[in-house]
């Protein structure tokens, strides 16, 4: 196994001075083309189960994390614990991806897909503008501050996840579970919130709840 990781590096790390050559060269498209083999090459180390850490991994493949995997498919793969802090993420393909733990703080993920992904106990304190993170698990994720303008967070699942000083304004929250959320400061206008349910919430006081009731949402729960 340590041969074939040898190897899987050696590739690497070719793909990547190519793409320097072609870089220098001007020629964007090719140096894309190299880039997206290094990606393939990583996600191939990842589903032969020769490694766990995609961090590690990227690394092995001489790619940067904060740097290389914008606009990338990194749909349905095992991202748990990855380092993206910082990274331009903009609109990468993360559905279905396992992002449990992943640390996602100060990212760009302008547009970025995320539909149906697991953030579980996931550090979100970044930028999502236009992010669809719709039928997403976000439990006890840290939302914390995050800047959410026109995001979409229909169905998705926040139970006792930290949207304290959150901008939740026109984000869609329509049947989302927001049970145990720490709303403190959180700005909740114009948001929708149609059949979304709210129950055990920090932050939420009674003229707040009258005004979320009227636009559809569900406190009967923590009735």
């Amino acid at each position: 196994m340590a041969q074939e990781i040898n190897d899987y590096s050696r590739q690497g790390d070719a793909l990547f001075n190519l793409r320097l050559v072609y870089e220098s060269m001007g020629d964007r498209g090719k140096a894309e083309e190299f880039k997206q083999q290094q990606i393939a090459i990583a996600k191939q180390i990842l589903s032969t189960q020769q490694g766990n850490n995609f961090t590690e991994i990227s690394q092995t493949v001489a790619l940067n994390l904060r740097e290389d995997f914008a606009g990338s498919n990194l749909s349905g793969i095992d991202l748990q614990y990855a380092n993206f802090m910082g990274a331009d993420l903009q609109q990468t393909n993360f559905s279905g991806a396992n992002l449990t733990l992943a640390d996602l703080s100060g990212a760009n993920l302008l547009w970025a897909n995320l539909l149906w992904a697991n953030l579980t106990s996931a550090d979100l304190r970044t930028k999502l503008p236009r992010a669809d993170l719709s039928n997403a698990n976000l439990s006890s994720a840290d939302l914390t501050s995050a800047y959410l303008p026109n995001a979409k967070l229909i169905n998705v699942n926040l139970n006792y996840a930290s949207l304290q000083n959150t901008d939740l304004s026109g984000v869609n929250l329509s049947g989302a579970n927001l049970r145990g959320v720490n709303l403190k400061q959180a700005e909740l206008k114009e948001a929708i919130v149609d059949k979304a349910i709210f129950a055990e919430n920090q932050g939420i006081y009674e003229n707040m709840r009258q005004e979320l009731v009227r636009r559809g949402a569900d406190f009967a729960v923590s009735d």
